[in-house]
């Protein structure tokens, strides 16, 4: 394979790694577990809301203005983080340049995507995809109006869900701004929302549109199978590099994780829900899950 050859598809692996995906290119089985990483034993037996900010509003009636947008994208500008990943991706290479069966062999393509998450703590806990982080070797978040990435670790990931807590490393007892999460059932189809993120690299971004439907499920699974995502779908643009980043109402609380957006046409965007995030970090505060050795 030549050298150019071999770059195209190291970019080609980690575009797919840095977008927000499609249903076809990430199904995890609805019995897979939740991937306990060894920080996560720091969590056994906290109870969730020691851990995450929860909103004491999150949807009600208000004037649109262009000051309601303003602020609560201000609000949004504290909490929202950049990530940038550094590890290696599974992939299939064909030398003979032909996807003919038996031909191919895998390797783990080194390479760097992009993605987005936002603080739940003051502690330095963030929220992203597992998508974004699955196969990362080093983390770093970078917060709005700053140069100087920092450090995070993977406590958990939800392949099911395309979930991840993060945790910023050695924060030297400095408090971060954390978003609050708001209550799903709250939210009705044609509430205002908000999608931030970081797409394309280009940092800080606000998009606006309304929830078009709740409780969408795109993978099929009968509840009697498995856990299934039961995404809420948005207009609100998610692009590639926003993955991970909050889905927010006009009170400045969030009710879903940026997660899927259509490669074929505009409008269909999708994030999961604030309640099976919360799902998510009970898994991790009961450790009832599958514990990952990283040695």
């Amino acid at each position: 394979m030549s050298d150019r050859s071999l770059a195209a598809s190291i970019v080609a692996v980690f575009v797919l790694a840095s977008a927000c995906v499609t249903p076809v290119q990430y199904l995890a089985p609805p019995d897979t577990p939740v991937a306990l990483h060894p920080p996560a034993r720091d969590l056994a037996g906290v109870p969730v809301d020691q851990f995450l900010v929860r909103a004491k509003v999150t949807a009600e009636d208000m004037p649109l203005t262009t000051t309601v947008f303003r602020h609560a994208s201000q609000r949004a500008k504290e909490s929202v983080v950049s990530l940038f990943v550094k590890g290696h991706n599974p992939a299939r290479l064909y030398p003979l340049g032909l996807r003919i069966p038996g031909t191919s062999f895998g390797v783990k393509l080194p390479g760097q995507a992009l993605g987005s998450g936002f603080f739940i703590h003051e502690d330095g806990w963030i929220i992203t995809n597992d998508h974004v982080v699955r196969y990362a070797d080093e983390v770093w978040a970078l917060r709005n109006g700053e140069t100087k990435p920092e450090v995070c670790t993977v406590v958990a990931r939800d392949p099911v869900y395309d979930l991840a807590l993060l945790k910023i490393n050695g924060s030297g007892g400095r408090k971060y701004l954390p978003m609050p999460m708001g209550e799903t059932r709250d939210v009705e189809v044609g509430e205002v929302v908000l999608a931030v993120g970081n797409p394309l690299g280009l940092g800080f971004t606000v998009t606006k549109g309304i929830v078009s439907q709740v409780d969408r499920n795109l993978h099929g699974v009968p509840p009697e199978e498995g856990r299934e995502a039961s995404y809420i779908q948005t207009d609100a643009t998610i692009a590639p590099g926003s993955s991970g980043g909050p889905l927010v109402t006009l009170t400045g609380a969030w009710i879903g994780v940026n997660t899927l957006g259509s490669a074929v046409t505009q409008g269909l965007n999708f994030a999961v829900p604030a309640r099976q995030v919360a799902e998510f970090l009970s898994a991790v505060s009961t450790g009832s899950g599958e514990w990952v050795d990283e040695d």
